[in-house]
């Protein structure tokens, strides 16, 4: 995806750092967006490319993220072979 080609790159903010946020924050002034809970957490792995806003909002928080179901199966089976070895 070429922001520069869809006209997306100037309307992207930027922070107080004068770095691009995010294609997701183009909308953050009017309070039509929604806060990226990775970029919070500051593991967003999208950047620039993400959809959602890479501002702090009121009221944000850290949110606990959930690993996917499969994570959790993995986790779960290294933790019965290591409560059957021990």
């Amino acid at each position: 995806v070429d922001l520069d080609d869809q006209g997306l790159l100037t309307q992207i903010p930027r922070n107080d750092e004068g770095s691009l946020s995010s294609v997701g924050s183009i909308g953050h002034t009017r309070s039509d967006c929604t806060p990226c809970a990775y970029w919070y957490k500051g593991i967003c792995k999208y950047g620039l490319t993400c959809l959602y806003c890479h501002f702090v909002h009121d009221g944000q928080r850290v949110l606990r993220l959930r690993p996917s179901k499969k994570t959790r199966m993995r986790i779960r089976k290294r933790e019965e072979a290591a409560a059957a070895a021990a």
